[in-house]
């Protein structure tokens, strides 16, 4: 039996709306201006969900495709690195495909790699993940159409570094009203 993948869960209905590097917190600007000199597609977003409003730059840097989420007051809340499904390593790929294997049918969207700020400064949290590339033990963030018996559900679905699933959250509206980095 398929499970019902909509009920009860946490839903997302996010809309990020684009604004100028002058809206972003000063704090935020001020942990980002390292990469930007050198970083290009340098967009900047206010990104609103059901209860949360955060901050947030993407852009890219060395070849790699970064999101830098920050609270309203400029704190990291956390770095995303765009990646293929492909790119995951293999014992978390291997996990999330079999978790994956439950339903009917799936099509993964975008996947990407999520760090969560730990001890250390915001500053050298960024600079680990961005310049020296520490991307070890991320978490994975996927968005995934599933289809069940009443049709097509767009599903963000965080697994731990390791392909363990952790949660989901159904996204609200189609996923092409939100702005994706490409």
């Amino acid at each position: 039996m398929i499970p019902n993948v909509g009920f009860g869960q946490d839903q997302k209905q996010e809309v990020e709306k684009k604004i100028q590097a002058a809206e972003m917190p000063e704090s935020a600007l001020s942990l980002l201006k390292p990469y930007l000199k050198t970083a290009t597609r340098i967009k900047y977003y206010k990104e609103t969900d059901i209860d949360h409003e955060s901050y947030e730059c993407k852009l890219k840097f060395e070849g790699l495709r970064f999101s830098i989420e920050f609270e309203p007051q400029g704190r990291l809340e956390d770095i995303e690195v765009l990646v293929s499904i492909e790119n995951v390593a293999s014992e978390a790929h291997d996990k999330i495909l079999e978790y994956l294997q439950q339903f009917r049918r799936f099509r993964v969207r975008r996947v990407q790699l999520q760090f969560k700020p730990d001890s250390t400064t915001d500053a050298r949290f960024i600079d680990e993940i961005v310049k020296a590339r520490n991307l070890k033990s991320p978490n994975h963030e996927i968005v995934v159409d599933i289809k069940d018996e009443s049709g097509w559900s767009t599903f963000e679905m965080l697994f731990d570094h390791s392909g363990v699933f952790l949660s989901q959250r159904m996204v609200i509206g189609r996923q092409t009203d939100n702005i994706l980095y490409r």
